[in-house]
């Protein structure tokens, strides 16, 4: 048995005298509405996209994150300072083109949605940025 708020917001119960106010009480959750199951696609592919970033510079330069590695922009450090407006940079443009493709991908069914790596490969890549100092 399910007590819901909606369908990704659920929990299992034992009897409905277990539910919150609010929630609703079944024995099986509800089916997403469209513009749930592609909120939840976009979400999953933010942080898919977030993911990569902050594998790269973990990988590449050994910050913990791409949050990390972009605090460093304006650095009195050189070599920081590089990295990190280069991360600050390469992140905000990689959203931008996301959510700017996102629109286009809404109107798909969801057999049809770009795949996390279908996306990456159509994003911003890291050579494009200046890692170095000059």
């Amino acid at each position: 048995m399910y007590a819901y708020f909606t369908y990704n917001k659920w929990r299992l119960i034992d009897d409905p005298s277990q539910a919150m106010e609010g929630e609703t009480v079944a024995d099986a959750l509800p089916s997403p509405t469209p513009s749930e199951e592609f909120q939840t696609y976009v979400s999953k592919v933010a942080d898919g996209v977030t993911a990569w970033l902050s594998g790269y510079v973990s990988s590449t330069m050994g910050y913990d994150d791409i949050v990390s590695c972009a605090s460093y922009a304006g650095d009195k450090n050189p070599k920081f300072n590089a990295e990190g407006t280069a991360a600050r940079d390469w992140r905000s443009d990689c959203f931008i083109a996301l959510y700017a493709a996102m629109p286009q991908y809404s109107a798909l069914s969801p057999d049809q949605w770009p795949t996390i790596d279908y996306i990456k490969a159509n994003l911003p890549q890291p050579s494009a940025y200046q890692w170095e100092p000059t």
